[in-house]
């Protein structure tokens, strides 16, 4: 038998005063029920002095938990039979928040509650809300739904549940406003602050000049001086108080002064939540200032419910205020009835809620009733073809993007709503990887020579996939399609082996691929499948358990541009209709070091033009891998050394490096075996087709692939990369590179010589734009030609002295600004300053 009834996580324990009685209206509401309530401390929690005081006046020691770090919060199973979530922003949806954020965010949803254990959430807020979408927000979802019941202390949080989360909710009052108003009077007793009549009174948590001026007009209008209290953190009070600059401002005051305050007060301006909500409580007149940084909506929610709209003020339009109607007495009994009315039916929410058993709970919250569209943001789409595949209304399509990136569109009038898509989208959450962190990497040379030259490494994807076809398998792989786009096509010919061999640097159109791939899988037979990472795990997301007749093989793969941008690319090449073939990985036999930096036309009338990156614009937009990044490749969580595929294969680049015994003039592939499946296809390829297979060290593998061993990339959109497509979707593929090639950022908007005599220099200057400036060059016309003869690569530097080397009194100077966009070098145009010493 437990010793507590419930545990309460919350922010109960703040300095924040609104917090630390926001908690104990829950902890009061909770035992008036009979019952038991144990507060729960947040793990590596310290408490404000006066949050002390207002404990040990309020509270017994048994009340309150031990402090336990995140490791231990789980023995809190063993104390409580109920998890109650309590009120108070604790519930958070930011994109930005840190691992250690991360860790409370879970918390505070109780992700260290077993499932037996009955979980509530009782009048919780959001605050502001952000509907980011990602793997982050599916967890979140996850703790959602174990919950037995939730309610939310805002319209618009309920709203925002069952949008993004499928999830039904409940809005429930403020809970300071349900409890009886005496146990705030009971409170007040204790405090021995003295305070004179005729007063207003002011809590600010956010200080600001029109804050402060508002406060000294309303007191001067009101012909009565304004006491102050801030916000009851100790590190944010001298810098609240230098601010807010009133006299009259009280110190960091416990919990009881602080609501004798309000009841005492004639007036009250806050622009404090619970500010506002004491005010209402107290019955007296106020005005509440938007404060749109701590959640604006929940003022809106509860003035709109008790129609006091007019009282929450903007303080960037304090001119147009009207002093004679703020003033004006509010008719507190209509208002009373509205609070009691809701505090009612929230008291009524909470006792049903803690006093039913958890099998008869009616309403508990239900599973999702959302499509991937409401929880994915669509840039973060792989468009693997999972959700197509597995939705059963056809109310799915796999189409381009406005760049001609392939992602999923729900037609929401179609869905049904029955979470399909949900369940098999890797961007909303991986599956479980349980392939070795220290797999075994191979060097590998097929041993048919005309193979090789038709591979685009070392053949190691044809020696793979010829043990399959050869005992009537199925492969499937990205192949050409007549309209030179690429799709993924099962064979189980080894003639049409061919059709997937060799690189295809763009994405691939899945279709119902993965559909297929489990029909012949059900059927028996044995599938190799080849692809981009993302695709792997889409597939293993689709099929959804294990299946031992499946091989997975996946790419060492950098990026996988738009399959519109090669259109665009291939349309604009000279005789385009009369391409019949291209090769995007040529090996040149004038070649004496393999590379992958050639492409071959085949034209129709048998003409062969090759193509080198330095003449060839696709090859240099992709080998860049910057300009045509797909969002979702820059963002690319699929790969890393623990690899999903049961075998990892790719170039083997550098290997003239580190292994000068291998013959590599027509490629060396690298073979990564992730798991014992992986390690018997590789044991089982025929002799005859080995010419190298020799065991390398995986750390040379990464050193010339490092793109591809990235964990997370979280890359950011270069200046390039935006201006490449931005044109491409207006402009020919070549007028688009050409702009982003050539790009130059802003540069100086002055060049001074402050000072110069025969032995040095002095410059000055400034720039245009101080975000995408990294230093400056400096160049001087020396004997007929521009020589460099300074680089200053601060960019808080704005002046140099130089030595003056040619110890001239006449100087012709120019300079350029330049800015590392990701590993490229932009530069402006030159400035160019000349000077005579007389």
């Amino acid at each position: 038998m437990a010793l507590y009834d419930v545990g309460i996580v919350g922010c109960w324990y703040w300095g924040n005063y609104g917090s630390l009685l926001n908690g104990y209206a829950t902890f009061s509401l909770i035992k008036g029920m009979g019952l038991r309530p144990l507060n729960i401390v947040t793990p590596y929690n310290g408490f404000e002095p006066h949050a002390k005081k207002f404990f040990e006046a309020v509270y017994d020691s048994e009340d309150i938990s031990e402090c336990l770090p995140f490791e231990r919060v789980n023995e809190f199973n063993n104390m409580c039979e109920t998890f109650v979530t309590g009120s108070d922003q604790i519930w958070h949806n930011h994109p930005n928040r840190n691992e250690k954020e991360r860790l409370y965010d879970y918390f505070f949803h109780l992700d260290f509650v077993k499932d037996d254990k009955k979980k509530i959430s009782f009048s919780t807020s959001y605050g502001n809300l952000i509907p980011e979408k990602d793997e982050y927000y599916t967890k979140i979802r996850r703790l959602l739904e174990r919950y037995d019941a939730i309610s939310l202390r805002e319209e618009n949080g309920v709203d925002y549940l069952k949008k993004y989360y499928g999830i039904n909710a409940t809005q429930i009052i403020e809970p300071v406003m349900i409890v009886q108003r005496k146990l705030w009077e009971n409170l007040i007793e204790k405090s021995d602050l003295a305070l004179e009549d005729d007063y207003i009174f002011s809590y600010i948590l956010d200080p600001t000049e029109k804050k402060r001026q508002l406060i000294k007009d309303f007191s001067t209008k009101m012909n009565s001086k304004s006491i102050n209290a801030l916000d009851g953190f100790s590190a944010h009070y001298n810098y609240n108080k230098e601010k807010l600059n009133l006299e009259n401002t009280l110190p960091n005051i416990w919990a009881a002064d602080f609501l004798k305050c309000f009841a005492k007060a004639k007036f009250v301006i806050t622009d404090s939540f619970h500010g506002m909500c004491f005010a209402m409580i107290f019955n007296k007149p106020f005005i509440a200032i938007a404060n749109d940084g701590r959640g604006i909506d929940r003022f809106k929610s509860i003035l709109d419910m008790c129609m006091l709209s007019d009282r929450l003020i903007d303080i960037n339009n304090i001119e147009k205020l009207s002093f004679d109607t703020l003033t004006q007495n509010i008719n507190y009994d209509h208002v009373n009835d509205i609070i009691e009315k809701k505090a009612n039916e929230g008291r009524v929410w909470l006792e049903n809620k803690l006093k039913t058993p958890k099998s008869e709970i009616i309403n508990k919250v239900g599973r999702a009733k959302v499509s991937v569209n409401n929880l994915l943001s669509i840039e973060k789409c792989v468009g693997c073809g999972a959700c197509f595949s597995v939705c059963p209304a056809n109310a799915i399509k796999l189409s381009g993007d406005e760049y001609g990136i392939y992602r999923s569109y729900v037609d929401e009038d179609n869905c049904i709503k029955c979470g399909k898509c949900v369940a098999v989208c890797p961007a909303l959450e991986q599956p479980k990887n349980l392939n070795s962190d220290n797999p075994t990497s191979y060097a590998f040379i097929h041993n048919d020579c005309s193979l090789l030259k038709e591979s685009s490494s070392g053949g190691a994807f044809s020696a793979l996939a010829q043990i399959i076809l050869e005992n009537k398998g199925v492969v499937v792989g990205a192949s050409w399609r007549d309209d030179f786009r690429v799709e993924h096509i099962a064979i189980d010919n080894i003639d049409d082996l061919y059709k997937l061999r060799k690189s295809k640097y763009f994405q691939s159109y899945m279709g119902k691929t993965y559909k297929f791939v489990k029909d012949y899988l059900e059927d028996g037979r044995r599938v190799l499948f080849t692809g981009t990472p993302c695709q792997i795990v889409g597939l293993k997301k689709y099929l959804g358990r294990y299946y031992s007749n499946l091989i997975l093989v996946d790419l060492l793969c950098a990026n996988c541009p738009s399959a519109e941008i090669f259109n665009k690319y291939i349309c604009e090449k000279d005789h385009s209709s009369n391409i019949k073939q291209y090769n995007f990985r040529h090996k040149k036999e004038t070649n004496e070091v393999w590379d992958a930096k050639s492409v071959l036309l085949e034209m129709k009338n048998g003409e062969k033009i090759v193509k080198d990156i330095d003449n060839d614009m696709y090859l240099k937009v992709y080998h860049t891998c910057s300009l045509a990044l797909s969002s979702q490749c820059m963002d690319c969580k699929y790969q890393g050394n623990k690899r999903y595929g049961d075998i990892t294969i790719g170039d083997c680049w550098g290997v003239d490096r580190f292994d000068s015994t291998l013959n590599h003039k027509y490629g060396v592939s690298a073979i990564i075996v992730n798991n014992e499946k992986g390690q018997d296809l590789v044991d089982a390829i025929d002799k005859a087709n080995i010419g190298t297979l020799k065991i390398i060290s995986l750390a040379d593998v990464k050193k010339y692939n490092v793109l591809a061993f990235l964990d997370k990339r979280g890359w950011k959109s270069s200046l390039r990369r935006n201006k490449f497509m931005n044109d491409i979707k207006e402009n020919a593929f070549s007028v688009a590179v050409q702009n982003a090639l050539s790009l130059k950022i802003d540069g100086l908007s002055k060049l001074e010589i402050e000072s110069i005599d025969k032995d040095s220099i002095e410059f000055v200057w400034e720039v245009m734009d101080n975000n995408h400036y990294d230093g400056l060059i400096i160049e001087e016309r020396i004997n007929g030609e521009w020589t460099r003869i300074a680089r200053i690569g601060d960019n808080n530097e704005k002046r140099a002295r130089l030595e003056n080397k040619n110890r001239e009194l006449k100087h012709e100077f120019r300079a350029k600004a330049f800015y590392f966009d990701g590993s490229v070098a932009l530069y402006s145009d030159y400035k160019n300053l000349k000077i005579q010493i007389q």
